[in-house]
């Protein structure tokens, strides 16, 4: 099963903007084109969540029917972390923690403390103050779908390998070494400068912290690490959307496929076999969430993810696509040299149009823009021909083709207002 950690839908609880996130997402097209070529792409998609917040998001853009059913089916799946962490002054460095109402913090619902409440009050509270606006039985049917189909991970287990794990990367990286030695040199990566024994510094990016970028620069290697945790603790191979950084990921890339660049190479097959970008289709309203559903579905596309799943870990974009041109059966670009195939796919037309021969000199220009008007005819020949594998993606974007065709006509409803429906 192609699994993925979806971490660009993930609503992170911080002190300014998660409900702001919240309802940009909603009316953003590249998140609506994503999603639905993650649904295409994967068996299961992972959202990792503290406040539920994707919520209100993700049942505005699929809509209501298709929100409980990729949901009952877990075919999207929120993976919910129930604490934050930060860096403790006074020696205690990397911490998970919780936050609770005091004796006197007002009655009432607060956004802010979702993240740290049992996951039904939490959901209780996320279904009542946002949007689509829900009658009591719908609040209790959601609410149980939820509840039925939410993965919590252990926290206790997950912030201990966090720590542990942050400070061996920073303590391996000889850029890590050089940086924090310039003023914590002889000090331990728990006690750093910047931050009095009784403060606790959460994780937040957008606040700059001028005075400890030292302790930033951790928070920041804890929260990839925490992404990678979530990943394993869900069986969860491929990840995308984390702000993961190269000095941090040379030496846990060989246990997980990093490179994120699926959805990309999937864009790319479809531009190369004549096929819109369905995501897009769908961020433009030219096709419904049903129809996704259904192609989802097909037999073409189960087959077409158990192809993408043989994929070799770290295959990139350029190796995914040649694999793919190599599957489309016999013509003359498979016989080229794979100088010029490369060419051909990261130009995105090997199998569409005829490249000028003035694009690549001399004779191999020729060559090229021969190969692939030729290789476009014997192509569709050998498509329709009764011996064609089975197994091969071009039958799935074939169908791609149809389907979005079929819907040309078709509009999909307008997305509703944005997902907050009040703040308190």
């Amino acid at each position: 099963m192609r699994k993925l950690l979806a971490a660009e839908f993930a609503i992170w609880t911080k002190p300014l903007g998660s409900v702001t996130e919240a309802d940009a997402m909603v009316f953003n097209k590249d998140v609506r084109a994503t999603l639905i070529n993650y649904l295409l792409l994967y068996d299961q998609i992972i959202i990792p969540t503290q406040n539920f917040l994707v919520v209100p998001v993700l049942r505005l853009v699929l809509g209501e029917e298709a929100f409980d059913y990729l949901l009952s089916s877990k075919v999207i799946v929120l993976a919910r972390v129930a604490h934050s962490f930060g860096y403790a002054g006074g020696g205690s460095g990397l911490i998970f923690y919780t936050v609770g109402a005091g004796p006197k913090s007002a009655t009432g619902i607060n956004l802010a403390y979702l993240s740290y409440l049992q996951v039904d009050k939490a959901i209780d509270q996320v279904l009542e103050v946002t949007l689509p606006v829900s009658t009591a039985d719908r609040k209790k049917q959601l609410a149980k779908i939820l509840n039925d189909n939410v993965v919590q991970v252990s926290t206790e287990k997950l912030g201990n390998e966090v720590i542990s794990e942050t400070y061996a990367d920073i303590r391996s990286s000889a850029t890590f070494k050089e940086y924090f030695g310039l003023r914590n040199k002889g000090r331990p990566l728990s006690d750093l400068l910047g931050i009095k024994k009784d403060q606790v510094r959460m994780y937040a990016p957008e606040i700059q912290n001028d005075e400890a970028p030292e302790i930033d620069s951790v928070l920041r290697v804890a929260f990839q690490n925490w992404i990678l945790g979530i990943a394993g603790a869900c069986d969860a191979l491929e990840i995308t959307g984390g702000p993961l950084s190269q000095d941090v990921l040379n030496s846990k890339v060989k246990r997980y496929n990093l490179l994120g660049k699926g959805d990309q190479a999937f864009t790319e097959m479809q531009s190369i076999s004549g096929v819109p970008d369905i995501g897009k289709g769908f961020a433009m309203d030219e096709i419904s969430i049903q129809q996704i559903i259904k192609l989802r579905e097909s037999k073409e596309a189960v087959q077409f993810r158990k192809w993408l799943e043989r994929a070799p870990v770290g295959e990139t974009v350029n190796e995914t696509l040649e694999r793919f041109v190599a599957s489309l059966g016999p013509s003359l670009v498979d016989k080229l040299p794979l100088k010029i195939l490369r060419f051909f796919v990261t130009t995105g037309a090997g199998l569409l149009l005829p490249i000028a021969g003035g694009t690549v000199g001399g004779p191999a220009g020729a060559l090229a823009g021969r190969a692939a008007s030729t290789s476009l005819s014997a192509v569709n020949t050998f498509l329709f021909s009764k011996w064609f594998p089975r197994q091969s993606p071009k039958l799935f974007l074939q169908q791609l083709k149809v389907e979005h065709q079929k819907a040309s006509q078709t509009k999909a409803p307008l997305v509703p207002p944005p997902s907050r429906k009040r703040s308190r």
